[in-house]
């Protein structure tokens, strides 16, 4: 079927390490008329020996790694690899037997809705953590032992003068596999303390609080008033990005 929808200039010449997937809602693929919903959209998943920690559980909105059970593979996913494609040139196919996971599948919608409803932070904020520290968050959070799921902040959305700091408020989400055994708690209680001294150490924030719960801790009322970072203001080098391309910022 790639073969074809290359052949037809539907899709672009990938590597044959990679694998499309559909991005489309189960009834919206199967929708008797053609006119009515005429188009799907792919992403290419490519494979990667392992996924780099910086880009599970969606943290970054452009690029998605994860470990897919089903497969028995680990994927790479990347924004700039989607293409959309004629719905009715799937018609003569048949879906693949193993497809992947349900959680994958979950994991990768959610990812994909993250770049349309990230939140953003006030430009004064970014600039005081600076390029230097974001260097230091982006390997305290890929090369330790510990892992956190998801990380939330609550500030003030306002762009604060010089001399008016931002008082912030953190809340760490540990990764189920850090309360596998009390070596990868405590290790991620220290990463949550790492991270709080980096963002400290920023001229102008003040770090009110910062906690690390496991998820089953946290409520929609921890939530209400925080904001997740995607880390997508973290600096990404060149050799951590899928295909060794100069990674966004």
């Amino acid at each position: 079927m790639v073969d074809h929808l290359v052949a037809k200039r539907l899709l672009p010449d990938q590597p044959s390490e990679g694998i499309w997937c559909v991005l489309t809602q189960d009834c919206d693929l199967v929708h008797h008329d053609l006119s009515g919903e005429p188009k799907v959209e792919v992403v290419l998943a490519r494979h990667v020996d392992k996924p780099n920690k910086g880009y599970t559980w969606s943290k970054n909105a452009r690029e998605l790694h994860l470990r897919d059970e089903s497969l028995g593979q680990s994927l790479a996913f990347h924004a700039r690899d989607r293409e959309t494609i004629p719905r009715w040139q799937l018609c003569s196919f048949q879906p693949n037997e193993v497809p992947l996971s349900r959680d994958s599948i979950k994991l990768l919608a959610r990812w994909v809705s993250r770049k349309y409803y990230r939140a953003a932070f006030p430009g004064a904020f970014n600039d005081r953590i600076g390029r230097k520290t974001d260097d230091k968050i982006k390997k305290l959070l890929q090369k330790s032992p510990g892992h956190f799921h998801e990380i939330h902040i609550q500030i003030t959305g306002d762009e604060l003068p010089a001399g008016q700091d931002y008082n912030a408020i953190i809340l760490c989400i540990a990764a189920d596999e850090a309360l596998e055994s009390d070596k990868a708690y405590e290790a991620t209680i220290e990463l949550g303390k790492k991270f709080r001294a980096l963002l400290q150490g920023c001229d102008g924030i003040n770090v009110v609080e910062c906690q690390v719960k496991s998820r089953d801790e946290v409520t929609l009322e921890d939530l209400d008033s925080m904001q997740r970072w995607d880390f997508d203001s973290i600096t990404i080098r060149q050799t951590d990005t899928i295909d060794d391309t100069p990674a966004d910022h």
